[in-house]
């Protein structure tokens, strides 16, 4: 049977992993606008490219323009090319994946295991240790988090895992009146009074 505190340390846990699967999200969705930009420039300089170089058109000064056109974009898709491999995107594309494939699971258990009545501690403890696990595992990839950043993915975890009336336990605001200021909460970032 599990008890108050044992219910509390999970819903903590579901929290944590719901925040996980946001940030997973959002990460994602940046890394594959970085790439897909890539891919995009991958296709335009060449095009650009042989354009020029094949003459198809006959104006000197259009020519000219597409010349240079093309430069910059050779020289943005440069860039972004040895941004993308000097950040690892590709790996971290599929770290993000990986881990918010295992955390979808580990949260559906814990929702299970917390409307569960005649849930025992081996339940616990067996999930607890997968949680642990998941942790060390995605903590080299969360190490480069700014704390604004775990803010606002906090704020919309709340906003996911609650009603309408979910507050912030540090400060008690609401994440749907998020009001940005230097003086904010060190947990979810908004405003403080």
């Amino acid at each position: 049977m599990i008890d108050n505190f044992q219910k509390q340390r999970l819903y903590e846990k579901l929290f944590e992993s719901q925040c996980s699967i946001v940030t997973h999200q959002a990460y994602l969705a940046r890394i594959d606008s970085v790439l897909r930009i890539i891919e995009i420039l991958a296709i335009c300089a060449p095009i650009g490219f042989m354009s020029v170089q094949l003459s198809l058109i006959s104006n000197v000064a259009i020519t000219k323009i597409l010349s240079i056109i093309n430069q910059i974009l050779s020289a943005a898709l440069l860039i972004l090319a040895v941004f993308s491999l000097t950040q690892s995107y590709r790996q971290r594309l599929q770290d993000h994946q990986k881990f918010l494939v295992e955390n979808f699971p580990i949260a559906e258990q814990l929702r299970a295991l917390l409307i569960k009545t005649e849930a025992d501690d081996r339940d616990v403890e067996k999930i607890m240790d997968k949680i642990t696990a998941l942790d060390k595992e995605e903590a080299r990839l969360m190490a480069h988090q700014k704390a604004d950043e775990k803010q606002t993915f906090y704020r919309e975890a709340m906003k996911r895992m609650g009603d309408i009336d979910v507050k912030c336990p540090k400060c008690g605001k609401s994440p749907w009146e998020y009001q940005k200021s230097k003086n904010k909460c060190q947990v979810c970032g908004n405003k403080k009074d």
